[in-house]
This record gives structure tokens, C-alpha cells and sequence, in this order.
């Protein structure tokens, strides 16, 4: 066994280097240009999930995702099988409650999963028409579960207020009239 090999094991399986060969911009690059991946990984483990799994395997999750695209006739599926554990810790990310659902080897990869999350948590633009006028909001979260009051100026130069509700487990957006929060005027999917 190397020296290298037995650095690993003796450190309590702490796999430092399990993404040496890897680029980060690699995985950022194919996760940018392949939303669709994400979305089906996440499908599939949402799927297990609801099939009483406790854990599951997130390369499993690739393979039942290769699976589906050839019953469906959409070609060969190539994906580098590095990529399923930064899936994995992506979903861990962002479904904390579903967190114990994959587990995790420390690599030097988790910064860049950090990185993904600080990008997905920033400004939005809330674009729309209240009382036949145009809205515009900017707002930017500063947790999971986040509302704030905002006021401005409609197109048609009046002031209104409103209550924004940001809510990760929703998956939305949602505008209220300030302080009448029965039903919302807006909604924009996260």
C-alpha cells in the first residue's frame, strides 16, 4: 500500500484528495449548462425517498437516471460519475431535513458546493403588475425563511407596500399586500 493510501485510511477515511483529477470549473461548467441533471437527480432521490428509503447511493440515482434515458430513446447519457457525489452534497445543501440522506466523505470539494449555495441565495428581481401598473422588486434573502416589507413606486408613480415571503422549502417567492397575507398578489419559483 502506498504511503499516500496509508495516509488515508490511518485518518480516519477523511479522502482529502477523492476529487484529485477534477476541476471545479469542470463540475461548475456542466452544472451551469446541464440544470436538467440536477432536477432528475433530485427526482430520483425524492423518489427513493417516498419508497421508504432511508439512504441511498448517489451514484445509484446516476444509474437510474441512465436507466430512464435509454427506455426513453434519448441517446447515450455521458456524465462523469465524479459528479454524483457533488449532486449528492448539492441536494444536502439544499434540503437540509433530507442532509442524512447521502453519506458524505470529506473532500475539498465541499468549499465549491458552499460556493453553488452562496450563488443560489442571491438578488432576485421580482417583476409585476399590481393595480394595472408595473412593479419592480429587488430583494436579496438573507436566510431560508425570509420576509421583509417593502415599499415602492409603482410605473404609475404611487407608493405601495408590500410583504415578501422568500421560502427555500417552497421553492418560491411569494408578494403579498403589506399586512394581508390571505393570498399572495405575485409568486416566482426559485
Amino acid at each position: 500500500m502506498s504511503n499516500n493510501k496509508q495516509n488515508i485510511m490511518t485518518n480516519n477515511n477523511l479522502q482529502l484528495d477523492l476529487f484529485d483529477g477534477i476541476e471545479n470549473k469542470e463540475f461548475l461548467e456542466y452544472h451551469k449548462t446541464n440544470p436538467h441533471l440536477y432536477d432528475a437527480f433530485k427526482a430520483v432521490a425524492f423518489d427513493a425517498m417516498r419508497m421508504g428509503f432511508k439512504t441511498y447511493g448517489a451514484n445509484g440515482i446516476f444509474e437510474i437516471i441512465r436507466w430512464k434515458r435509454a427506455e426513453r430513446g434519448d441517446g447515450e447519457f455521458k456524465i462523469n460519475n465524479n459528479f454524483a457525489p457533488l449532486f449528492a452534497r448539492l441536494f444536502a445543501n439544499e434540503f437540509p431535513q433530507h442532509e442524512n440522506f447521502f453519506r458524505f466523505r470529506r473532500s475539498k470539494f465541499n468549499k465549491y458546493v458552499e460556493e453553488i449555495n452562496k450563488k443560489k441565495k442571491s438578488s432576485y428581481e421580482l417583476v409585476f403588475n399590481y393595480n394595472d401598473s408595473l412593479v419592480i422588486l429587488n430583494i436579496t434573502p438573507e436566510e431560508s425563511d425570509w420576509w421583509t416589507t417593502i415599499r415602492a413606486m409603482s410605473a404609475d408613480g404611487n407608493i405601495h407596500e408590500f410583504d415578501v415571503h422568500y421560502c427555500e422549502d417552497y421553492n418560491e417567492i411569494c408578494v403579498y399586500v403589506a399586512g394581508i397575507h390571505s393570498q399572495s398578489i405575485y409568486k416566482q419559483p426559485l
